[in-house]
């Protein structure tokens, strides 16, 4: 998995006092790397929510699956956190809640923090050890797909992975070829060290039938270039208005891409976007409210393709609804 020069790079650094230990997992300069990817890895942990047990994670393994509260028929979605994060956040477990209420499901969750976490030097290593996470992940996906009696096989599996985690969606798919994963959702996908598929393999529309993807800080922490089948640009995916007031709007713009998936599952109006022809476009304002609309989230339609923008709240609810509905809001819209 990892080329010679790497290993070289390793062993010099272990020689040079740099590296603690010499075993599957390395500690350099205070970050951890895998060196010897194995599976199963006590350092990946992977979860399983339903209804039966919405608020009690159940540790699961590809061992075990059959033994849990998984349920054959049902769709499965599996979430991935990212950097400094875990299966915990938020956000993510907010999203799980979200579909076990309005979908009977199998949602997996995975936590890999303890190959994810620590001061930004660190991100290097998570970077780093994202094959590794992907190696075994995809053992059970494969085997959730393999026992799953879903009648619907776009429901078999859909990966949801924010930041580092939307990155991660990529490498599972890239483990689990020849066969193609039905859908990955990437809700603000990483852009640090992923700034050219020739460096780390990124994500792209041809990881799975269909990708959607959410942009909500581009450029900075997240995806600047559209990387789905359909990509949706929100408030132009620089900045979000509910972080105009945050002590770290930069962060916070990040988390907001969840944070509307989240929403998207219950909402009654629904995140509708319009066509634009690129970024750059919608922000000289060359991209009015008007043509094909299309919902963003989780109920998106498979068929959308291009690039899209939308509007938000500033505050909760932030679905604004379908502008196509109200003319007078569609003027609102054009002033903005």
């Amino acid at each position: 998995m990892y080329s010679t020069k790497t290993k070289t790079l390793i062993v010099y650094l272990y020689l040079a006092g740099l590296v603690e230990g010499f075993e599957n997992h390395q500690s350099i300069n205070g970050c951890t790397f895998v060196v010897h990817p194995v599976c199963p890895d006590l350092s990946i942990d992977f979860y399983l929510y339903t209804r039966a047990n919405l608020h009690e994670p159940q540790l699961v393994s590809a061992e075990n699956v059959t033994e849990s509260h998984f349920v054959k028929a049902r769709p499965n979605k599996f979430i991935l956190h990212g950097f400094n994060s875990n299966f915990k956040l938020g956000s993510l477990q907010n999203i799980k809640t979200e579909l076990l209420m309005q979908m009977d499901v199998n949602v997996w969750m995975i936590d890999y923090s303890e190959l994810s976490s620590g001061p930004m030097k660190c991100y290097l290593a998570a970077v780093y050890n994202l094959p590794s996470v992907a190696k075994c992940a995809a053992l059970l996906v494969r085997k959730i797909i393999d026992i799953s009696e879903v009648k619907d096989p776009k429901e078999v599996m859909h990966l949801i992975g924010f930041s580092l985690g939307g990155q991660l969606t990529s490498q599972i798919a890239e483990q689990m070829k020849p066969f193609s994963l039905p859908r990955i959702t990437a809700l603000d996908p990483a852009l640090p060290l992923f700034y050219s598929s020739h460096f780390n393999k990124r994500l792209t529309r041809n990881d799975a039938d269909f990708v959607d993807v959410i942009h909500t800080n581009a450029m900075i922490q997240g995806q600047l270039e559209p990387c789905g089948d359909v990509d949706f640009y929100v408030n132009g995916g620089l900045a979000q208005p509910a972080c105009d007031n945050s002590s770290n709007p930069i962060n916070c713009n990040h988390h907001m891409a969840p944070v509307y998936f989240a929403e998207s599952v219950r909402s009654k109006v629904g995140f509708w976007a319009w066509p634009c022809s690129s970024l750059y476009d919608y922000l000289i304002r060359k991209c009015p409210p008007r043509g094909d609309h299309q919902l963003m989230g989780e109920f998106v339609n498979e068929k959308a393709r291009g690039i899209y923008v939308l509007k938000t709240n500033g505050v909760s609810p932030y679905a604004q609804g379908n502008w196509t509905a109200d003319d007078t809001r569609t003027k609102r819209l054009n002033d903005n």
